[in-house]
């Protein structure tokens, strides 16, 4: 390894990536961030038009993760797939979709629509009762008492376990396989997935989490990655061409403006419209997609500028709400002031 680089940081790089040296100013405010993060290992991905860059502490390019809610951002490139093959539509009802003889509440006459759920204004609560079934949760549902729909922006992970089940029964797929086909298969990427192999399992970084099948909540957070397979799904991103679904699912759906309420959806920053699971906020003028993840032993991050063809993803193995709000903020800074310039 050249000596001026960082010597936390051992650099990392697959076969499918730039295999040039990160820049050291870069690679130092990374290691800074790993230190701020008190967490034992991380795994960053920096995307910089052409070059890649996977910088790991106490990890590898293929050690294994969890995105945690970052699958949510999958989750709305799949909704914008089925909606290009003319399977589903933003705007039906979610009772399209429910299991036969479940009734999904209406408040004041008006019903939860997709582009509810995919926006977080569907009116359901953050989480279900741990441990329900796909069949326990549509009952669950129909006996909540919620505020109408379209009005409030407020965080569901919930909602992404309902927009998983409309998916599917939409296909007539798993959610599993609607993964492989649109996006895992497509993007080359061998290690996201909601059920880790045990050779897969023993690359997971170390966490007192079980590495174990996460299908139960699959649509919300379920899966598993490497920075390797980041690095490929962010270069899918920032390339997406225009008018195709990963494009589409990057477009606001709701805009703030458009609420009279948002809660639990500025942790990165303040954030002016929802995509289809990505959150669009503005960093230094310039229009940005961001998200945030945590659980399973991980918090992630990840921010990008498909108009620049910039972006930075991070998970650290530590949990922590007020960690990641810092980890957030350096990174933004990282982004805006260290990978110049926006367009």
């Amino acid at each position: 390894m050249r000596p001026w680089l960082c010597a936390a940081f051992l650099l990392l790089f697959s076969s499918a990536l730039s295999a040039e040296p990160m820049p050291p100013r870069l690679a130092a405010r990374l290691d800074a961030i790993h230190a701020a993060s008190k967490a034992h290992a991380m795994v960053a991905v920096v995307v910089d038009g052409d070059r890649t860059y996977v910088a790991a502490k106490n990890a590898n390019g293929q050690s294994l993760i969890r995105i945690n809610s970052l699958t949510k951002v999958m989750t709305g490139e799949l909704l914008a797939n089925l909606i290009a093959e003319g399977r589903i539509r933003l705007d039906a009802p979610l009772q399209r979709y429910a299991p036969p003889g479940r009734i999904v509440p209406r408040t004041k006459g008006r019903a939860i629509t997709l582009r509810d759920l995919t926006a977080h204004a569907s009116g359901l609560p953050r989480d279900m009762p741990p441990g329900l079934s796909k069949s326990a949760r549509w009952i669950w549902l129909a006996r909540q008492k919620l505020r109408q729909p379209g009005h409030v922006a407020e965080y569901s992970n919930a909602a992404y376990m309902f927009l998983g089940d409309a998916l599917s029964a939409a296909a007539n797929e798993s959610y599993e396989a609607l993964l492989e086909r649109h996006i895992t298969t497509p993007l080359a990427l061998a290690d996201t997935t909601l059920n880790p192999t045990p050779t897969q399992c023993a690359r997971l970084l170390p966490t007192t989490h079980p590495c174990a099948p996460t299908h139960a909540i699959d649509a919300m957070g379920g899966l598993y990655s490497t920075a390797d397979d980041m690095a490929l799904w962010m270069r899918g991103q920032v390339n997406a061409t225009p008018g195709t679904p990963r494009a589409t699912a990057q477009n606001a759906i709701v805009n703030r403006s458009a609420l009279t309420r948002v809660a639990n959806l500025d942790m990165a920053g303040r954030m002016d419209a929802v995509a289809m699971g990505w959150l669009r906020m503005r960093l230094s003028g310039t229009q940005v997609l961001q998200k945030t993840g945590g659980g399973g032993g991980f918090m992630n991050y990840v921010i990008l500028s498909p108009a620049g063809r910039k972006g930075l993803f991070i998970t650290v193995n530590r949990v922590d709400i007020e960690m990641l709000r810092q980890l957030t903020t350096q990174a933004n800074a990282l982004m805006s002031e260290e990978l110049p310039p926006y367009h």
